[in-house]
């Protein structure tokens, strides 16, 4: 969607601003480009978009992927609970020890990205308002309008991106309590319970990412995005 927006935004460039001699966003240039500096300009005006748009997706799948990472790691946690291999002596540490460290990365992620997506969160809640605003003011002819709608999409698909995979993290995190309690646990002694019952009071906490204790990332704060 970003790289598709980013050719509509050069074809409608093209359209509108070259006739005119500006540009597809503000410059300030310390000479008098129209002359002759015009086509060497405008070029690489369109190459900072494009890169700055590919950039971008790549910060994005980056760190969506990391979520993605916690969430297969989860789900291996609560396959090993399916097959009754936490209910081994050496397992149960094995268990603890792979979910504490789980739970040390999303830390260490949170912490590391927590402004970024606080900044990025902020930004597009005003972006998208601001997408709406010019959207109603505008014509259906109006060469930037195609390029508007698809901006707001990209935003929204954005922040749902977020939302959708710490989203996931959160559930994936809840669900292996469930699994251990639903699971063959009162067939184990009296030791191997109270082992059982650690985990849970371990694993009964989920993992969240928040942003400035403000929110969380969750369908919930994308819903309140989507509503603006």
């Amino acid at each position: 969607m970003v790289e598709v927006n980013s050719v509509n935004l050069i074809i409608t460039s093209i359209i509108k601003d070259v006739p005119v001699r500006t540009f597809p966003y503000r410059l300030w240039i310390p000479f008098n480009y129209t002359v002759s500096s015009y086509w060497v300009i405008y070029p690489a005006a369109l190459t900072g978009i494009t890169l700055a748009s590919t950039f971008h997706v790549f910060h994005d799948a980056f760190i969506t992927g990391l979520f993605l990472t916690l969430c297969v790691q989860l789900k291996i946690l609560r396959t090993r609970i399916t097959n009754k291999q936490i209910f081994k002596v050496k397992s149960i540490h094995k268990f603890l020890e792979h979910y504490n460290l789980l739970k040390q990365c999303a830390q260490l992620l949170n912490e590391t990205i927590v402004y970024v997506i606080f900044m990025q969160y902020a930004t597009s809640c005003f972006v998208v308002g601001l997408s709406v605003c010019r959207l109603v003011n505008m014509n259906y002819g109006d060469p930037a309008y195609l390029f508007t709608i698809g901006y707001y999409i990209c935003l929204l698909l954005q922040t749902f991106y977020y939302c959708w995979f710490g989203n996931e993290v959160t559930v994936e995190s809840s669900n292996i309590r469930d699994s251990i309690y639903g699971s063959e646990w009162y067939s184990l002694d009296k030791t191997r319970l109270r082992d059982i019952v650690m985990i849970m009071q371990r694993v009964s906490t989920p993992i969240q990412f928040s942003c400035t204790q403000l929110f969380v990332l969750s369908l919930d704060s994308f819903k309140q995005v989507s509503q603006i």
